[in-house]
Formats: structure tokens, C-alpha cells, sequence
């Protein structure tokens, strides 16, 4: 991990000599897209690793799509399959806990910003559409 939880503000981020021999090493770069430095950190560590943009989404359809995008880039497919499936057993019963919570049987429909949609998710609000209602696999 490069840069510290510490840190809200990427632009605040200055990297130490100890990240840009991390990254000389690495195999994958992974940044966010309010990341912008990573390519130049990659470049000034003469690193020949992949960058690879990450998806935030918390919302475990998101979630396990990541997690299987990543897979096949790394070559742990299986691996990342197995992690999603059970990431799919874990859904499922919550999300007849949450329907069963609803107040009157409905959603409570929430507002939010696109990175704390996921979250309110997970509570049972209804921030435009619920993260548990996805396709079976």
C-alpha cells in the first residue's frame, strides 16, 4: 500500500523513495480514478508494471465484478471466482433480511453521492437501485 489511510486528499499524497522501489518491483500499478499521479510514479520508478484503474463501487454486484475483472488480469481467476461465489452466498440471505426490514414493506428511497450510494445499500435504502438486486449467476 502506497499511499496511508492518513491521507484524504490525493493531490496531498507526496510519495517516498521507499514507494517508488515498491512500484520498480510491482507487476500491477492499481489506482483510483481520482488517482492522477500513479502513471507519473510508475514512470519516475522505471516500473514496467500494468496500470490498472480500480473501480470503488462498494456495491457487491460492483464488487465481485472487480474482483473477477482483476482476477483474469492477475491470473487468479479461479481464485477470484471462488472469492465472488461466496461473496454471492453471503448476499442472498441478506438480502431477504433487508426486504423483511423494509418499513411498510418498501425501500426507504435515499439521496446520496455516488460514493456513498453502496453504503446506504447495504443499510436498505434505495439510492436508485438496490446493490443485492443482481442476476443470479
Amino acid at each position: 500500500m502506497l499511499v496511508p489511510q492518513s491521507v484524504h486528499h490525493a493531490p496531498d499524497y507526496d510519495p517516498k523513495p521507499s514507494d517508488l522501489a515498491a512500484v520498480a518491483k510491482a507487476d500491477f500499478v492499481l489506482y483510483a480514478p481520482f488517482e492522477p499521479y500513479a502513471a507519473k510514479i510508475k514512470e519516475a520508478a522505471g516500473s514496467k508494471a500494468k496500470l490498472v484503474e480500480v473501480n470503488l463501487d462498494n456495491d457487491p454486484a460492483k464488487a465481485s465484478a472487480e474482483v473477477t475483472r482483476l482476477g483474469g488480469l492477475f491470473g487468479t481467476k479461479d481464485s477470484a471466482a471462488r472469492s465472488t461465489t461466496r461473496l454471492d452466498g453471503e448476499v442472498a440471505p441478506l438480502n431477504g433480511e433487508l426486504r423483511a426490514a423494509w418499513p411498510g414493506g418498501k425501500s426507504p428511497s435515499v439521496v446520496s453521492q455516488v460514493f456513498t450510494g453502496w453504503a446506504a445499500g447495504l443499510a436498505g435504502g434505495s439510492p436508485g437501485t438496490r446493490p443485492f438486486d443482481r442476476p443470479s449467476p
